[in-house]
Parts: structure tokens; C-alpha cells; sequence
């Protein structure tokens, strides 16, 4: 049973989603796909011999799709079938799951922040990977695009508590890239054509890298796009003040090796494989 498909949301969740998909597949197993965010699935879950979450963006803040999340994997448990969390972040969690995550077969997270907090606040090791989305099979072909200095994507408004695109000032000016009507490899191709990629997205950040090109990131709705940079162990810019993306973009270039730096590690890291 394959629970939290994203595809729906834009194109980097559906890439991310698409290669752990194959890699099930690969894997000689047959995929149930959840029926419901809403409510729980039992009978996929009763029909399944093993259950694979995908994290994504939905482990954060207690929310009630992360809790329905864990009670599955419960039940899962309680039926003695393997169980996973897989393409995770985690923040801002309660601890009454805890007994779950520690029965987890595996549990990887995108981040380093995000292991750090399960280690610390939860007693749980969990395993590092790059988002499911860096090993899809799309490649950057910039030639299909025209060049631009700068594009951007959506970016996180506190106050909105949400991602809009910015309708004034210098940053409306930039051309936007609509990530949930766009395929990842237009989105690869539009970004590998442009100078630099504005962004709040942290798959925005991913398409960056994966056409190997600078980004500015302002923090979204969690701290997944920073965790990453943490990682990395590299000064980066991004920026939770949305007043200090013009700067960051005007002195992109002092980047320039910190950028190619960074490529370079995301290319040595291994791929996600399926667990079971």
C-alpha cells in the first residue's frame, strides 16, 4: 500500500512520487494506492502485505492527515505488516506516535534537521536521503526554453499562511514558474535556461539543483529547504525576510563555488531504494 500520493500537488511532488512508485515496482511489488486522504484506508491496508508512506510535506504540526498518517501505520503494526516512512520531513510533532515510529522497518527524511529532531525529541534513528524527486529520470534541456536572467516560483507568506506569488514590487517583475501546471521536465528545462531561480518551494530548490543552477530560497512552511542547506554543510542564501531577496540575488555570484560545491555532493548521494 503506497499512502500519501502528492502528485496532485505540482510537479515536484509528482516526480518525487513517480520515482518511489518505480522503485516499488522495481522492487516486484504490486502497488495499492490509498483511496482516501480523508478518512483511513483499512481496506487497502488489510489487502496489502506492506505499507510505504510517503512523507513528503505532511509530517509537520500535529495535522490531522499526519495523524490519520501514524494511525494507519499503527494498525499496520498491530497486523504484523512491515512498515515505512519514506521522502519525510518532520516538525513541530507531538510524541504520541512515538511507539510507532520506533517499529518502523525504515524511516528516511530528507533533511538533517529533521533526523536531529527525531533523534532528540523522539529516541528515533532515521536514515538520510535527497528528496525522491533528485533521481527522477527527466534532464535538464535548456535549449527547449528561452534564456532569462532570473525566474521564481511561488513563495511562502506567513500572513497567508500559505504560498501566492507576489503581485508588486521588483519580484512580480520576474517571469513565474507555475509549478502545478508544468511537467518536472518543463520545470528543468525552464529553470536550466534561466541565470538563477528565485524560490519558497523546496522542490523549486530541487530543480535547481538537478539543472545545476543558483537559487535564492525564502524559508517556507517549514524549515525543510534550511535542513537541507544544514546538510550540506554550506552557506547558501536563503532567507526567511522577504526584503533581503533582493540583495541576495544581486551578489548571486559570490556563490559560485559554494553552488558547484553543493552539486557535486548532491550527485554522490545514493538513491532512495525500496525497503521491503
Amino acid at each position: 500500500m503506497f499512502v500519501n500520493d502528492t502528485s496532485g500537488f505540482h510537479c515536484g511532488s509528482r516526480a518525487a512520487c513517480e520515482v518511489i512508485v518505480a522503485g516499488l515496482l522495481r522492487g516486484g511489488h504490486e502497488v495499492i494506492a490509498e483511496r482516501s486522504k480523508s478518512e483511513l484506508d483499512l481496506q487497502a491496508m488489510e489487502d496489502s502485505d506492506a505499507v510505504l508512506v510517503n512523507g513528503e510535506g505532511t509530517l509537520h504540526d500535529n495535522s490531522p492527515r499526519a495523524m490519520r498518517i501514524l494511525r494507519l501505520l499503527e494498525l499496520a503494526q498491530q497486523a504484523r505488516k512491515p512498515t515505512a516512512i519514506c521522502n519525510a520531513s518532520w516538525f513541530r510533532m507531538g510524541n504520541q506516535y512515538d511507539h510507532v515510529l520506533r517499529k518502523l522497518d525504515t524511516f528516511d527524511v530528507r533533511e538533517s534537521l529533521s533526523r536531529d529532531l527525531l533523534r532528540q525529541r523522539h529516541g528515533v534513528e532515521a536514515g538520510l536521503y535527497l528528496d525522491a524527486s533528485y533521481f527522477h529520470p527527466a534532464i535538464p534541456d535548456p535549449s527547449r526554453q528561452t534564456p532569462a536572467r532570473i525566474r521564481m516560483t511561488d513563495l511562502y507568506w506567513p500572513g497567508l499562511r500559505g504560498f501566492a506569488r507576489p503581485t508588486g514590487g521588483q519580484l512580480a517583475r520576474f517571469e513565474f514558474l507555475k509549478m502545478d501546471e508544468l511537467s518536472w521536465q518543463v520545470m528543468l528545462d525552464y529553470v536550466g535556461a534561466s541565470g538563477a531561480l528565485l524560490t519558497g518551494r523546496h522542490h523549486g530548490v530541487y530543480a535547481a539543483c538537478r539543472a545545476r543552477v543558483p537559487f535564492v530560497a525564502l524559508s517556507g512552511n517549514t524549515p525543510k529547504i534550511e535542513g537541507l542547506v544544514a546538510w550540506a554543510g554550506l552557506g547558501l542564501p536563503v532567507t526567511s525576510e522577504v526584503g533581503e531577496l533582493g540583495g541576495l540575488l544581486a551578489g548571486i555570484g559570490r556563490y559560485r563555488r559554494t553552488f558547484e560545491i553543493l552539486f557535486e555532493w548532491m550527485d554522490a548521494q545514493p538513491a532512495w531504494v525500496c525497503p521491503f
